[in-house]
């Protein structure tokens, strides 16, 4: 009897059990797992449109190569600057107003060739600074403030110094005495300079030099030691004679001063870093680049060309003349305020009567 009482009530609690289990909310289904935000696209870079003053390929302008590597390494990518061409897009004397306008963002080009717009830049052969002194002494930030007042444009730095002019002759000329007469390639602002020593500067365009040397234009070859054995100027000459003249540099990088505006300030950095960063070793590379055997002064040599070293006394004359009379007739060709700014920082006196 107890037996059965007991599976009687093992029964109940069984049905119960089943009957509760029946009663209960079933357990919630489990909410779908939130589907993975798609990774970002990576930013687009951002692509810097740039010309430069002389044809793409001529030695002496490598750093601008090296610039744009620099940028695109310090970017990681994020900023590229395209090199659309050289003179045969924009002719030399246009670019800078081209740049200002916007047309192209950046212009690799050199003061000389750019004097016509901005008269200050006659002057940058004649500070006798290294490109590191000159952003150290200030000299960067009058550049900066006189490109973008009178050019629209933004001065990023200099990476083709020292630059040293040569002079090539077809007979040897032994002094300063036996250079009198001789008509000398040159550029604006040095036509002072030539005429103060008893040559006679004549303006001719760098690609036109071969045929004015051959057409009796010019007997002088006056240009940087660079160049002349890419170009066939060597063919044209049998001497370089007399000293270096001039031994710091006018490069002039710059860039669209509305475009260097929209540029964040690490985008900025990443154009002007390189600058101050190499400036040692761009100089080191040039100095060798202008002296040495591939393309330089040593490769001329290696063509059969005779140098011819003036007397210390005459090579000194020639090189101080330089320095002074290119600063002071050229200085009086800028306001006031940039004159002195520019003076100031150069430790020269202004003219008399500035």
């Amino acid at each position: 009897m107890k037996n059965k009482i007991l599976l009687i009530s093992v029964a109940v609690m069984l049905v119960i059990g089943l009957v509760m289990a029946g009663c209960a909310k079933p357990a919630p289904v489990p909410a779908p797992a939130p589907a993975l935000a798609p990774a970002p696209a990576p930013a687009e870079p951002r692509v810097l449109k740039a010309i430069a003053s002389e044809p793409v390929d001529f030695v002496a302008w490598n750093t601008m190569y090296f610039h744009m590597e620099e940028v695109e390494r310090l970017s990681h990518g994020q900023l590229i600057i395209d090199l659309v061409g050289g003179i045969e897009v924009t002719p030399q004397q246009e670019q800078i107003y081209a740049v200002g306008e916007g047309i192209f963002d950046i212009n690799y080009n050199a003061g000389a060739d750019l004097a016509h717009a901005v008269p200050l830049a006659h002057l940058m052969p004649t500070t006798n600074m290294t490109s590191w002194e000159e952003y150290e002494s200030g000299l960067w930030d009058l550049y900066c403030d006189v490109f973008a007042e009178q050019t629209n444009t933004y001065y990023l730095g200099n990476a083709i110094a020292p630059m040293f002019l040569r002079m090539g002759t077809k007979v040897p000329v032994r002094n300063l005495e036996e250079a009198q007469g001789l008509k000398v390639r040159a550029v604006s602002g040095e036509l002072p300079f030539w005429d103060a020593v008893g040559m006679k500067g004549v303006l001719i365009g760098d690609m036109d030099l071969y045929t004015a040397f051959e057409r009796g234009v010019v007997d002088t070859l006056c240009y940087p030691c660079m160049g002349w054995s890419q170009w066939g100027w060597a063919d044209l000459v049998d001497y370089i004679v007399g000293p270096r003249i001039g031994f710091a540099g006018n490069g002039c990088y710059i860039i669209n001063l509305d475009t260097w505006n929209s540029l964040s300030a690490e985008e900025q950095e990443w154009l002007t870093q390189p600058f101050i960063d190499k400036a040692e070793l761009w100089w080191g590379y040039n100095y060798w680049l202008y002296r040495g055997e591939v393309w330089g002064e040593d490769s001329l040599k290696k063509l059969g060309i005779e140098f011819i070293d003036w007397p210390e006394e005459d090579s000194q004359k020639l090189q101080e003349a330089y320095v002074e009379i290119v600063y002071k007739e050229n200085i009086k060709n800028v306001s006031p305020d940039i004159a002195k700014r520019f003076a100031d920082i150069v430790g020269r006196p202004l003219p008399e009567g500035m």
